[in-house]
């Protein structure tokens, strides 16, 4: 029997992700942790994403498409107001998490009084090869980048309080979403070993590094001003000014 209320909610949106995108859903399938709902965004892809999603049959996997492409931030919320579980992650479609993942972030929040929770992680290749290994940094150093990654999972309440991502900020929403929770003095706690796989492939998201770089200046100008935006990330900074 299906659980209404469960542990863990795990949004993962999808944007023609048809060629890794079976190896992130199984990836949750295959957790040793069983108590979770995965909800998927198809956020108007126009290759074969919703025959890979047709295909789906564990009845702990909903699915929802989007009418057209609504980018990002736009479709994490979407999939953040449908979540019931007690604890909330998100995860893209061409990364994986380990077998362990859901299990020990868990016990990271249920043994800790922590808002939030975070995880050392594993670069591999486009074959899925690994090629080097990340440390997490302190939350402190959220200042400089987005020390939180990829490899996490939080109390809904942070996401009600922070009122969702910021839809004007796409490629950024991440890093800005833990400033946020960082200033207004959530607690994050890290665990000091790997619990997903992040793909680097020409293909991702950030495969346009000027387009993230002007986002990141953005964030780094609205929540540190923009003499340090600039400092940081130069010319990319002076777009945002000038815009």
């Amino acid at each position: 029997m299906i659980s209404m209320t469960p542990k863990v909610s795990c949004v993962l949106p999808v944007y023609n992700g048809e060629r890794y995108l079976k190896e992130s859903i199984d990836s949750v399938i295959n957790q040793t942790f069983t108590d979770w709902e995965l909800i998927i965004i198809n956020d108007g892809s126009t290759d074969n994403t919703r025959a890979i999603l047709d295909a789906q049959t564990d009845e702990r996997i909903r699915i929802y498409h989007n009418e057209r492409n609504r980018k990002l931030p736009a479709t994490l919320n979407r999939g953040f107001l449908v979540a019931r579980g007690e604890y909330w992650t998100w995860t893209s479609h061409d990364n994986r998490y380990l077998t362990f993942a859901f299990g020990t972030m868990v016990n990271a929040l249920t043994d800790s009084p922590g808002d939030i929770v975070y995880s050392d992680y594993s670069i591999i290749d486009a074959t899925g090869k690994r090629v080097a290994g990340c440390s997490a940094p302190l939350p402190e150093h959220l200042k400089y980048q987005n020390s939180v990654h990829a490899s996490f999972m939080f109390r809904p309440h942070v996401w009600h309080d922070l009122k969702g991502y910021d839809e004007g900020l796409f490629r950024a929403e991440d890093w800005d979403f833990w400033i946020r929770a960082w200033l207004a003095g959530m607690k994050f706690r890290t665990i000091p070993f790997p619990l997903y796989e992040y793909r680097v492939h020409d293909g991702m998201l950030c495969h346009n590094w000027w387009a993230c770089q002007v986002a990141y200046a953005k964030t780094a100008a609205r929540h540190f001003g923009v003499a340090r935006a600039v400092k940081q990330f130069g010319c990319a900074a002076l777009q945002v000014v000038k815009t």
